[in-house]
């Protein structure tokens, strides 16, 4: 049986390999899917000013693959031993259902939270009540909003340098025999990395060492999709916001906005190409983009007439 690209990339080929053609794209209703998931809501009706929710979800979605049919065959990725690099794509045309996994974008816990909180300073409010309207006008009729989101780990595959052991354009995934040590930590001069012992991984790997928590997959395997889990989601934003009463239907608003507040750093590694994991480079596990953005802040002034 051929393992890799000895003989998989040449000469000899296995039951897998059409001698008339690379590769011949299929487009078929035969994806299954399935989520089930358990929902908790805690509401604070407004009182005194303060109203929020809370929220947690508990869930688990499956398929065969995450993405639409439509998205093609390919995406170019330097990263990839080819150039491309597969998304959905099924594997083993023998046998799909060898893709079913957790879904890309599977999300084991999700905690989301809202406010609103008017500052209880001003006029009628419970600091300083007499104020009168140019004290008002400071300190009074402020409000503070907000949203957090939290989420645990998401998933990935490794699939970068698995081999074209069963389908000639598209790479298997590495197969996960064993319970695989997951760290991020930072590696200085690579990046931030997701394996806790990257290097032992790979070599283990590589020798094919018995016993080993993967191996590469042989002919016909589409090895293990999504077998790790990588950084979750974390962000909080806020906005307070005043307005002002300038005659009869006129008013002023002002608004200051805060998008991910404590500049947090969550990477991503989904799709799989998001993540680089040739062999032999030294980087298995290397994150390469991230799933949220720098703290932004945004000033506004409106008027209303």
């Amino acid at each position: 049986m051929d393992i890799l690209c000895n003989p998989g990339c040449g000469g000899k080929r296995n039951r897998y390999y059409p001698s008339q053609y690379s590769n011949l794209s299929t487009i078929s209703s035969l994806g299954t899917t399935s989520y089930h998931s358990g929902q908790l809501i805690v509401r604070h009706p407004m009182k005194n000013g303060f109203q929020a929710d809370f929220s947690y979800t508990f869930g688990k979605s499956i398929d065969l693959g995450s993405d639409a049919e439509r998205s093609g065959g390919a995406a170019y990725n330097p990263s990839s031993l080819t150039g491309y690099q597969s998304f959905s794509q099924i594997l083993n045309a023998f046998s799909p259902k060898l893709n079913r996994a957790v879904s890309d974008f599977d999300t084991r816990h999700l905690v989301t939270v809202n406010w609103v909180y008017d500052l209880p300073f001003g006029r009628s409010h419970r600091f300083v009540p007499t104020a009168n309207r140019l004290v008002n006008a400071v300190i009074g009729d402020w409000q503070m909003t907000g949203l957090g989101r939290w989420t645990s780990g998401l998933p990935f595959g490794d699939q970068v340098g698995a081999g074209w052991v069963t389908s000639w354009y598209y790479q298997s995934f590495l197969v996960k025999s064993g319970p695989v040590k997951m760290r991020k930590h930072l590696i200085k001069g690579v990046g931030y990395q997701a394996f806790d012992n990257p290097d032992l991984l790979q070599a283990d790997v590589n020798n094919a060492v018995a016993g080993a928590p993967v191996r590469f997959p042989i002919p016909g395997e589409a090895g293990t999709r999504n077998a790790f889990r990588g950084d979750g989601f974390f962000g909080i934003d806020s906005g307070l916001n005043k307005s002002w009463h300038v005659w009869e239907r006129s008013s002023l608003k002002f608004s200051w906005e805060v998008f991910n507040v404590t500049n947090s750093v969550r990477f991503d590694v989904n799709p799989n190409y998001g993540l680089q994991s040739v062999f032999g480079n030294g980087n298995l596990g290397v994150y390469m983009s991230t799933l949220t953005q720098p703290r932004i802040q945004q000033f506004s002034l409106r008027a209303t007439f």
